[in-house]
Order: structure tokens, then sequence, then C-alpha cells
């Protein structure tokens, strides 16, 4: 990578908070030269124009930020969180003596405050307020105008657009009245200030965290949480997760979807240092909910995992199943020893046997990602492709990083015939596995390296390009 490019990379990074690994260089290529011409300039001078302040700066960063982000959105986007906020959200709001506000950040051209506003209003919550950021100018600019085209309302119900809408030509007006719910800010939300003031009690944050470093993506959900009420609700993508960047928030899994609520006590997350503690990762969640009651009990001693684990890796999966059952009950149960066995039995061919302990363990934890992704395994051996990808999707939305479900994904499209979701599927997990914990990789990858798992993905995707 050029001197110039890297320049350029580094204070996207900065500025932005925005993440580009090398596979994406010619993107980023494309836009530094797109911008610097615009300007009349060498890509140089572009650079060293945009490391300054002010206007200048403050300009490029918003049109750099619309080349660089998908900004495609529209009314009613993701039924299920909206049934969530409709149904838990708004219920608990109405609560409030307090005036209630909600963060919508990412905004782009304004349908998702529009559709919260929309949803508040038709459940008589007068008290609520919305405040809309984007660091995209132009698309602030068509939020303010209020006006659709038919394609942006592909999702609204028809009772819905009667009311709320007006026809104009081709373009759909929304109703002028909402636009006192929402205040439309060009904001950036790698900087400072987008979460000052009155604490929100909601902040949607959807398809945002995806883009960003790891490093932002800290800072954005620690200042997320610092401005949230206890007991606030977080809504993010459905391929994001807080899995690993903040133990601030609670899981939940309602209305077959995923979202946070703001726990009382914050904490900070510990990365897992040894392949025990990422297998018993699933556990920690159940036994920090566990505590009060154990606290009169005597101490359950951990499962040392250790001898399994060692006869896993030389692949003498009967007598690991074998160490495993001859645990005694209370350690039996741990979460940690049923997702390894659970390992074990696909390991062994015995898929219905995984997904039964896989079942039990998601009674005890419904956030576990990994018995999740297991299951998806055995509804494709099954022949079930649509509860395969339900799981899978599961997997994800609980921990975002998790590359194996993204290459199932992709193996499940490719058997269904659908090139586009196997080509989004690949490109995620040839991004993840280069980061990807070795432990998983040995857990769940089906006995291949990282090295066989890629090739994997990129034979894949040149497959589909060549077709294409």
């Amino acid at each position: 990578m050029s001197h110039t490019l890297e320049a350029f990379r580094a204070l996207i990074a900065d500025r932005l908070g925005l993440a580009f690994d090398d596979g994406r260089r010619a993107t980023l290529a494309g836009v530094l030269d797109r911008r610097a011409n615009a300007l009349g300039v060498c890509a140089p001078e572009y650079v060293e124009r945009l490391r300054g302040a002010g206007g200048f700066a403050r300009t490029e960063l918003g049109a750099i930020a619309k080349d660089l982000t998908v900004g495609e959105t529209y009314f009613f986007r993701d039924h299920d969180q909206l049934r969530v906020f409709r149904e838990v959200v708004i219920p608990h709001l109405s609560r409030s003596a307090s005036p209630v506000r909600i963060l919508s950040a990412g905004c782009a051209s304004g349908e998702e405050p529009y559709t919260l506003a929309i949803l508040l209003r038709e459940r008589s919550v007068g008290n609520a307020s919305i405040r809309a950021v984007d660091v995209n100018g132009a698309a602030l600019q068509k939020a303010e105008r209020m006006r659709y085209g038919a394609w942006s309302l592909r999702e609204v119900p028809p009772d819905v657009r009667e009311r709320w809408f007006d026809r104009d030509g081709d373009d759909h007006v929304l109703c002028a009245d909402l636009r006192d719910s929402v205040q439309l800010e060009e904001r950036n939300l790698a900087e400072g200030g987008v979460f000052d003031g009155a604490p929100f009690h909601v902040v949607f944050c959807r398809n945002v965290l995806m883009y960003l470093t790891p490093e932002a993506v800290r800072v954005v959900v620690d200042r997320i949480a610092q401005s949230l009420v206890t007991g606030g609700y977080l809504f993010l993508g459905h391929a994001e997760s807080l899995r690993g960047v903040s133990q601030d928030f609670e899981p939940r899994h309602t209305h077959g979807t995923f979202y946070y609520q703001r726990s009382g006590a914050r904490t900070s997350p510990r990365a897992p240092d040894s392949w025990a503690d990422v297998i018993a990762s699933a556990s920690e969640r159940v036994r920090s909910l566990a505590d009060a009651q154990r606290a009169a009990e005597p101490p359950v001693r951990r499962p040392d995992l250790g001898p399994a684990i060692d006869l896993f890796e030389r692949e003498r999966f009967a007598d690991a199943i074998a160490l495993l059952g001859a645990l005694p009950p209370a350690e039996a149960r741990d979460p940690s020893v049923m997702l390894l066995h659970a390992v074990l039995q696909t390991h062994t061919g015995d898929l219905v046997g995984a997904e039964q302990t896989c079942g039990e363990l998601l009674r005890l934890d419904t956030t576990s990602a990994g018995a999740h992704h297991l299951i998806a395994l055995c509804r494709e051996a099954a022949g079930d492709l649509s509860g395969a990808r339900e799981h899978d999707r599961l997997a994800v939305g609980i921990d975002a990083s998790f590359a194996m479900p993204w290459l199932h994904l992709g193996l499940v499209a490719t058997r269904a015939g659908d090139g586009d979701a196997a080509n989004l599927a690949f490109s995620r997990a040839l991004v993840l596995l280069e980061g990807e914990d070795p432990t998983r990789i040995l857990l769940f990858g089906g006995g291949f390296r990282r090295d066989a798992l890629l090739a994997l993905c990129r034979s894949h995707l040149a497959r589909e390009a060549a077709h294409g």
C-alpha cells in the first residue's frame, strides 16, 4: 500500500472510526482518487488538506463517509426489532413520567427515525423526542425534505402509508406533523458531543459498528452505555454484537431477534486468554445470573477440560466423550462441558445427540453462539436448510465476529442456489477468519486449519465471480 493511501486510511480511521483492511484497498484508493480529482488536486495534497480542521475537512469527511458506507435504507426495516420496539419498549416508555429521549445513530436519510416517530404516535406516546444523527450531510438534507420514492416505502403497511404519507407525483411526502418529533443533526459518532445532554431511553445504532475500527467500536459503545438510563434499550444490526466489547448490557432475545438492555453496574470486558476460557465463556453469563442463588450453597468446582481437549486434538473423540461422561452430575451440567460434548458428538456423527445437547444448553443460556451454530450444522445434515440458516443467523446475532456461522451460511446458500447470499456470507467469513480465535477454529472448523478455510472462501468467491 502506498504511503499516501496508508495515510488516507489512517485519517479515515482516526476521524471517522472507519476500518478498511488490505482486502478493500481498491475501494479506498478509488474514493481517494475521486475526491482528489473532484477538487483538481493530487492525492498527496488532498490528504494533507484533509489533515486540517475546519469546513473543508468536515465537508470532505461527509462525502467520504457517503462513498465508503452503505446508505440504502427504508421505512419499517427489520420488522422483528420494530415489533420489540412496539410491544416491549413503548409500553415500558409509556410508564415514564419524564420526557422520553431516543437516539437514531447513523440515521442516513431519515427512514429509521421517522419510522420510530410513526410507531410512537400510533401508540399515543406524546412525550417522546428523537435525535437523529449522521455524518452524511447530503443524506440529512433528504431527511429534511421528507420526500421518498416507492422503494423506500416497500415495507410500509398500506394502512400506515395511507395515514402518514401523501402522494406527489412519484414521490411520497411524509406528514409534516412528524417533523417536530425528530431533530436531525450532522454529527460524527467518532467525535464527542453526540451523546451529550440528558440520558437516552433508547438508542438505535444499527449497521454502524460493522464499519468501525475495533477501538472506535469500544469508544462508541462506551459512550452509548454512559448515555443510556439503567434499563434503557440498545438495538444493533443483525450482524453486530457486543460480545467481547462491553459487559454494560444484558442481551435479550424475544420476537425472533436480539437486542440489549443497559445493566446497572458498569464492568469491563475480559478477553479470553486460553482455550479453556474461550469454551467457558459460554457459561459465564449463566454463572453470573446464578451467583445469588448459589451463595448459600457449597461452591461447585469449575470442570477441568484440559484432558478432554487433549483427546479432542488427538481425534480420540469417543474417549473424550467418555471422559466428560464420567464427570460428577453438577460438573456435567456446566455449559462449557455441554458445549464441548456437543462438538465431540458432531465429530462422531451423533448429530441427533449433538442437537439434543445444544437444546439443553440453550435452555440454560439462550446466548450460546456455539450451540446455535452446531444446531445449524445438524439441521443442514437433516436437509433442513431453512433451520440451518436460522440458527447460523442467531449465532452471528449473538457474536458477529464468529467466522464459522458465516462460512456455513455461504455453504448453505450455495446449496440453495442463492449466489448473492453466498457471496455476502463468504466475503464476511473471509474477513473474520483472518482474526478468528485459534480455539474456535479447532472446535468448529471441522478439522480444517485456518488456511484451508480461507482457501475455501476464496475458491467459492472466485467461482461466483467467474460465473457472474
